[in-house]
């Protein structure tokens, strides 16, 4: 299960510190598919994985910068600001292609097919033969973000900020935080992970 649903892992960080804030982030699918088009058009062109990564995290960022900025600074509803990034992202998406593609880079085959085999996990199969649990690269991700989302929500200042502006934002105001700048960074995290 941890194989097939990942991606959904990091997403669903994303969208728990939005809606710890008290915001909605309905665009952060048509994100993540404009990322994996980019990804995968640039390595078949031939580019390496490592801009890969870094063209992954800019549009991210961009999406997060831009949602983050309309809805804390200029007071756009989220709804709104993250519909209109949903049908951009996905406009965008159809404009790099409307046939579906497929990474065939080389390092990337090798990346996305290793498995990392756990001895003590696994199953015993009908003819007796004990079959380890392998697990992908992309868990391994997952649970990074997760433990990443769990300290910063619960140790880290910034994520004690995220709980006050969600529970009443007048709240937050007068115990001095900065709600513009928390919902702005809470939108550009979800564009990170997206």
């Amino acid at each position: 299960m941890l194989n097939d649903n990942a991606s959904l892992i990091i997403v669903s960080c994303a969208l728990t510190i939005v809606m710890i804030g008290g915001g909605i982030d309905i665009s952060v699918g048509a994100v993540t598919s404009l990322v994996v088009m980019s990804c995968v058009l640039y390595l078949n062109s031939g580019g390496s994985i490592i801009v890969s990564i870094l063209l992954a995290l800019g549009i991210g960022l961009g999406f997060g910068l831009v949602h983050g900025f309309l809805i804390s600074y200029l007071e756009i509803q989220p709804f709104i600001v993250t519909l209109a990034g949903m049908f951009f992202a996905r406009g965008m998406t159809t404009i790099l292609s409307v046939n579906p593609q497929k990474a065939d880079h080389e390092a990337f085959a090798k990346l996305r097919d290793m498995k990392i085999e756990i001895p003590f996990l696994g199953y015993t199969a009908k003819n007796g033969n004990f079959v380890p649990a392998r697990m992908e690269l992309g868990v391994v991700v997952a649970l990074v973000c997760l433990i990443f989302i769990f300290i910063l929500l619960k140790y880290v200042r910034l994520g004690r900020n995220f709980y006050a502006m969600g529970g009443n934002q007048q709240s937050a105001l007068m115990l001095g935080i900065n709600v513009k700048r928390t919902r702005f960074l809470s939108y550009i995290l979800s564009g990170l992970l997206s």
